[in-house]
């Protein structure tokens, strides 16, 4: 999972004692981490037409990650196409400013 977060272009790697994180500029890619003994992916998706509402509105929010635990192999596909949607979703945005 590192090697394919590190695989895209501009990612950086941000340890900590508890997770590791993967940034591209500002914006969180995916943190990986140790729980249980088991590989936790944490990620923040974008949602443009609900953040764009919320601005409209005035409203502070602060979106909530989705967590996928590695315990299976469909689940490191799970977390690669994760990645992939995260780095889709941090370009888009960066077109859209």
């Amino acid at each position: 999972m590192k090697k394919y977060a590190l695989s895209k272009e501009g990612v950086k790697e941000f340890k900590n004692n508890n997770y590791c994180d993967y940034k591209i500029g500002a914006n969180r890619l995916v943190r990986m981490m140790i729980k249980r003994g088991e590989i936790v992916c944490e990620f923040i998706f974008i949602d443009r037409d609900f953040k764009a509402y919320a601005n409209e509105n005035n409203v502070k929010m602060k979106p909530a990650a989705t967590s996928v635990k590695i315990n299976e192999p469909s689940a490191v596909g799970v977390a690669k196409d994760g990645i992939d949607r995260a780095c889709q979703q941090i370009e888009e945005e960066k077109e859209y400013k």
